[in-house]
């Protein structure tokens, strides 16, 4: 926490809270109440903390204690770098109308918190997946193309609407193989047409000499689909079209 001008030691508290003890508690604590929102952080965690444990907004004032996600959000703050929970709502956004204007609807939602809405619930063909997903283990938004075109279902009809799911995993980061095979096995596991995988970061080159050479980095031998991954632009808050590799998922 040297970004700031301050320090923190990590101490546990009497309920296993991993929380980090400001050396001086006084005005760096009055920047992190104005700087941190009081959310629970993303799973990434200060680079302090050894556990790799976030918990929610702690306590503050006197005690000089904040929490490991607090820690992680003035970091990326004071680093002037985004958290990558900020980048759901615009793709979700540019997504949606992407997949609408090629085949007349879309149904998207934020998924990474691990909660699933009844929407969602109601049209997986096979909810035994939702026991393997969680706050740890969920893809960033799920969604899917229903089969009435632009006309939405508003009677449940289970999964006999459902054309085709999409599943994106969204990273801050530039994109590793770890990130590919995860997107993947998301995509796999809601035997989704459409699985993406996006960063603000350009696309690897080794990742796409990778899929030129060998041909299995996106390609998913399970049913033969793709998966996409791409380059958001985070200031004209849109994909880098032409920039997908193999692929666009609604150009094609």
């Amino acid at each position: 926490m040297e970004a700031i001008g301050c320090s923190a030691d990590a101490v546990e508290s009497p309920g296993g809270i991993l929380l980090f003890k400001l050396k001086s508690p006084k005005k760096p604590t009055q920047r992190l109440i104005h700087a941190c929102s009081q959310q629970e952080a993303e799973s990434e965690s200060c680079a302090t903390n050894p556990a790799r444990k976030t918990s929610r907004f702690a306590t503050c004032g006197e005690t000089g204690l904040v929490s490991a996600g607090m820690c992680y959000n003035l970091l990326m703050a004071a680093s002037g770098k985004t958290a990558e929970k900020e980048f759901y709502e615009p793709i979700k956004e540019y997504l949606e109308n992407a997949f609408i204007e090629k085949f007349g609807n879309c149904y998207l939602e934020v998924t990474a918190n691990g909660l699933f809405s009844d929407t969602l619930k109601q049209v997986v063909r096979n909810d035994i997946i939702f026991i393997f997903l969680g706050r740890k283990a969920s893809p960033d938004l799920t969604g899917f193309i229903h089969t009435r075109g632009s006309e939405w279902v508003t009677v449940f009809e289970g999964s006999s609407i459902v054309k085709d799911f999409i599943t994106v995993e969204i990273k801050r980061e530039k994109i590793t193989l770890q990130d590919v095979y995860q997107a993947k096995m998301y995509g796999d596991l809601f035997q989704a047409k459409y699985a993406l995988l996006i960063s603000p970061k350009p696309i690897p080159g080794e990742i796409r000499r990778l899929d030129q050479r060998l041909f299995f980095v996106t390609y998913r031998y399970m049913n033969g689909w793709y998966l996409h991954i791409g380059e958001w632009d985070s200031e004209a808050n849109r994909m880098q079209e032409y920039r997908w590799l193999p692929k666009s998922p609604y150009k094609d």
